[in-house]
């Protein structure tokens, strides 16, 4: 079974406006971490101050919480 990841990409710059966006699902990590790889050369460049790029699993997306019960 493979994981299903999706990729987040967090852009700051240096004017204060923030561009956030989600790309996938990915099957499997190697992919998701390529293609953040890819994102953050992309959207670095000139009035860009960070790029921060993460992949989540889609059942960590999924999660809810539960309380133990007693």
């Amino acid at each position: 079974m493979t994981i299903k990841y999706l990729l987040a990409i967090l852009v700051f710059q240096t004017q204060g406006a923030v561009f956030t966006g989600q790309i996938g699902p990915f099957d499997g990590l190697l992919a998701c971490e390529k293609a953040a790889a890819q994102a953050r050369a992309v959207f670095s460049g000139p009035g860009v101050n960070t790029v921060r790029t993460f992949c989540a699993s889609t059942k960590a997306v999924d999660f809810k919480y539960a309380e133990p019960k007693p």
